[in-house]
Parts: structure tokens; sequence; C-alpha cells
């Protein structure tokens, strides 16, 4: 994960759980992923998954 205050990118490999990915992009398969995403859309609707990853870019934000 890289963001700069501006851009959040998420590196995401072969190898993420199925889980997460349905989580965060309600997709089941990465070949199904189109992005880029909004952060705005991606992270809109409540999840306790999605809410732990937005309580780490809010913490990493702090210290931009």
């Amino acid at each position: 994960m890289i963001d700069n205050g501006y851009i959040l990118i998420v590196y995401i490999s072969q190898s993420i759980n199925p889980i997460l990915l349905n989580s965060l992009f309600g997709v089941s398969e990465l070949d199904k992923l189109n992005g880029p995403f909004i952060e705005d859309t991606v992270f809109n609707e409540p999840d306790e998954l999605k809410q732990r990853i937005m309580n780490i870019v809010d913490y990493i934000r702090r210290y931009i």
C-alpha cells in the first residue's frame, strides 16, 4: 500500500485471499477486477474488514 495523501495505491497479487478481494472490491476473482477505483466508491459500504483497512490508511495519512 502506498499513499501520498493524494493517491492511494494498493498492490494486489495473484495470491490475494478471495474473502479480502470480495470484501474490498465485490469480486471473487482477480481477473474480474477493473480499476482504477475511486476510494469513496470502494469504502462507501460498511464492512468490518474495509473499516480496518481505512483505519490503517487514516493512521498513515496522519504522518504525511
